[in-house]
């Protein structure tokens, strides 16, 4: 029997609405012209806006002033602030190929970048990077991968590199009994290891199939599969394992762990945190954040205050935080604009626009957002007129009904378990609010 895994995430920044290059490459322009930068300024712009809203800005910038933004911002900045406000105006691809290529740079490899960066992705993430990589620097990732590495750490990365994964999300209870004896015959059960077993099943199967896998294992077993890599492999490719092991199971769990991982202890690891952020901060910083709280009992902007300091720790903490506008005014024209938006994206189509959901919901003041509930209760009638909103982290999944009629100040709200409506399965598990701040 097949069936389907739906996964969703948030973001902490999402597209600017309404957005104004022009107008954001004056703000810049005047925050670096004369004596002294105004970093605060820079902040205020970049940090609410996406990747692909700043790329526009800087090629407004070129064309007012015929200056380049990026070189601008590198003269007026310096340290880790300057080192991050750069990441977040490189296109991710030519981004994340620079990392690779630093990674395998000079004397020795640094197999961590390569473990947090091919074990993660999807094929298409893959391939635009490699794209990326062999426009810069004229030379295959996949060359550069067997010169940097060795043994069966280097057919890991060779066959993540290759892109192939099934990411059909459909699941076979059968093949997966199948695989996890196969896995234990060609580990715990067999004097040495096979190591291709591993590598071909951890690198083809999809992440829904692999989840059924993992759990069959644990029940042939009596332990969990991270126990057996762990016995059965060392070093990088060790690492590896566990690195597509885990961010099968909680990719914003792995992620959680290696923020942490890059403040604890003596001195910060800054390239790893600055990349964590500006990459995560567009995808799923929301469930990153939660993950990191469960796990650490702190906070991950805490924490990152706590280890970072000045610009750089102002920039940091902003692309961790939901950008919400606070601006109380509403603009009615535009609440009708947003919740016919949620319509269209949701109720009134086969599946859901998820990124419709999350420009609006996690964008808008709560002012504007009354208005729009109350619009999208005019469009839907009385009986779907509910927006449900996560507001407990996994694994509760509890969802709060929000509407004029189901008032948190009158305490009349009606809890419901995750994924029990339409209108909770579309948008229970994507985003969080503090419910009584809608209706106060």
């Amino acid at each position: 029997m097949n069936t389907m895994v739906s996964v969703y995430r948030t973001p902490t920044v999402v597209p600017a609405n309404p957005f104004n290059p022009r107008d954001d490459a004056e703000v810049l322009r005047k925050a670096m012209k004369g004596f002294g930068t105004d970093e605060k300024a820079i902040i205020n712009v970049l940090a609410r806006r996406t990747n692909a809203q700043r790329l526009q800005i800087a090629v407004e910038f070129k064309t007012m002033y015929g200056k380049d933004l990026i070189k601008d911002l590198k003269n007026e900045l310096s340290g880790n602030f300057e080192n991050l406000i750069v990441a977040m105006m490189t296109p991710l691809p030519e981004y994340y190929a620079k990392e690779l290529h630093d990674a395998m740079s000079g004397i020795g490899t640094d197999e961590d970048v390569l473990i947090e960066l091919l074990c993660t992705m999807s094929n298409q993430e893959i391939r635009t990077i490699r794209q990326a990589y062999e426009a810069m620097y004229h030379r295959p990732l996949e060359s550069d991968l067997k010169g940097d590495t060795a043994g069966t750490f280097k057919r890991l990365m060779v066959s993540l590199c290759n892109a192939c994964r099934d990411e059909s999300m459909a699941v076979n209870q059968e093949a997966a009994k199948k695989d996890a004896q196969s896995l234990l015959r060609a580990g715990e059960l067999k004097l040495g290891t096979d190591e291709s077993t591993f590598n071909m099943i951890l690198c083809q199967r999809n992440y829904a199939q692999l989840q059924l896998i993992f759990q069959e294992y644990q029940r042939l077993t009596g332990h969990d599969i991270e126990e057996a890599i762990k016995n059965e492999f060392s070093g990088d490719c060790e690492e590896g394992f566990l690195a597509v092991i885990r961010s099968i199971k909680n990719q914003p769990l792995f992620f959680a762990r290696r923020l942490h991982k890059s403040m604890k202890g003596m001195g910060t690891n800054d390239q790893q945190l600055v990349r964590i952020v500006v990459t995560r901060c567009e995808v799923d910083m929301v469930q990153i954040k939660q993950e990191y709280q469960a796990k650490y009992e702190s906070s991950l902007e805490d924490d990152l205050r706590a280890d970072t300091s000045g610009t750089f720790k102002r920039m940091m903490v902003s692309l961790c935080t939901a950008n919400r506008d606070e601006d109380p005014t509403v603009n009615l024209d535009q609440a009708r604009e947003d919740a016919a938006k949620l319509a269209e994206a949701g109720e009134l189509q086969m599946g859901t626009d998820e990124s419709t959901f999350n420009s609006v919901l996690c964008a808008r003041s709560y002012a504007h957002l009354r208005a729009v509930f109350e619009e999208y209760e005019r469009l839907t009638g009385e009986y779907r007129s509910y927006l449900c909103i996560r507001i407990l982290p996994p694994p509760y999944g509890l969802s709060f009904m929000l509407s004029p009629r189901f008032s948190p100040v009158n305490r009349t709200r009606q809890t419901y378990a995750a994924h029990s409506t339409r209108a909770s399965f579309q948008l229970g598990t994507i985003f969080l609010m503090e419910s009584e701040k809608l209706y106060v």
